[in-house]
Order: structure tokens, then C-alpha cells, then sequence
């Protein structure tokens, strides 16, 4: 028997035991394995919002003060959020806010004078935490972006210095806004 046309295999049985096998893992506390797995369902099926969100947790469970893996959390919570319907957009940006805040102050406490040591760390903390704020409009993200650039100002020169204070102070100006 010959087939003709295009023939296409229901692997949506695959994505949705994937997906479980990744929550298993982060439940476990393997996030590697969660990572693996919910790159797995997004091989098959790359628009599921679930495997997305699964990824950004298992990412955030990776995440440390060495290197904060903003980058890989913001894109999958962004794809989360892009793919997710127009009605159901406002309550996941809330979600994907707050878990981005949640990130980035779990690094932050892991060793805190540390932090400063390490530029490229501090500015990934400072994009999750603007993130957090572009999805969920709330004062703590922008308290999290004062506080490490009270800091760091103490320990840069130059024309860091010059756009940490910048920040510091468009940060502040946003904070009166909020607070009003």
C-alpha cells in the first residue's frame, strides 16, 4: 500500500509525558533533567506554554549568583507569555513577574557582597528585575534594582559609575511614581 500526501504522527501524548517527567524532576530538585525534558516537549510541539514555563523553572532552579541565566529565563517566559491567548496574557505577565523577581533575589541572597565582584552577574540581575517590573508593575522589582545599584556605585569607576548612578536615579524617579 502506497501513502500519498503528507502524513503526520499525534505526538501530543510525547509533549505531555515529557512535560510530567520534567515537573518530576524539578519536584525533585533535578533541574537539569527538568531543563532536558521540557526541551524535549518543545522539539516536538515548540509552541506549548506549559513546556515553556516548565523550562523557565527548571532554568531558575540552574540559575546562581555566578551566572544568573537571565537571558534563557526571560525568553521562555516571554514565549510563555506570547503564546498564551490575548485574555490570559495579563495574569501570566503578573506570574512571569514575579517568579523573575523571585529569581533574581534567590541570587542575590546566595552570597550577597559577592555580587559586586562580578559585573556581568550584576547587570543580568538588573535585567531580570526590570523584566519583572515590565510584566508585573509592582514596587519590590525596582526596591531589588535600587539596593544593587546603591551598591554597585561603590564599587565602579568611569563610565560604569556614571550609568549605575543614571540608573539609580531613573530608578528612584520610577519608585515616586509608583508611590503615588
Amino acid at each position: 500500500m502506497l501513502v500519498e500526501g503528507t502524513v503526520s504522527i499525534d505526538r501530543s501524548s510525547d509533549v505531555a509525558n515529557y512535560i510530567a517527567l520534567a515537573e518530576r524532576a524539578l519536584a525533585s530538585g533535578n533541574c537539569r533533567e527538568a531543563v532536558d525534558y521540557a526541551k524535549r516537549a518543545l522539539e516536538i510541539e515548540h509552541k506549548n506554554v506549559d513546556a515553556w514555563l516548565c523550562r523557565a523553572r527548571a532554568v531558575r532552579g540552574l540559575s546562581s549568583i555566578i551566572d544568573p541565566l537571565a537571558g534563557e529565563m526571560i525568553h521562555c517566559f516571554s514565549s510563555a507569555i506570547d503564546l498564551t491567548s490575548e485574555d490570559q496574557r495579563p495574569a501570566l505577565r503578573e506570574r512571569c513577574g514575579a517568579e523573575l523577581n523571585a529569581a533574581g533575589e534567590q541570587c542575590m541572597a546566595q552570597t550577597p557582597n559577592r555580587i559586586f565582584d562580578r559585573r556581568a552577574s550584576y547587570l543580568q540581575l538588573i535585567n531580570l528585575f526590570q523584566w519583572s517590573y515590565h510584566w508585573s508593575p509592582q514596587r519590590r522589582p525596582l526596591n531589588n534594582i535600587e539596593h544593587l545599584a546603591m551598591h554597585m556605585v561603590t564599587f565602579v569607576s568611569g563610565a560604569a559609575k556614571k550609568e549605575t548612578k543614571q540608573l539609580l536615579s531613573e530608578t528612584r524617579a520610577e519608585i515616586e511614581k509608583v508611590t503615588r
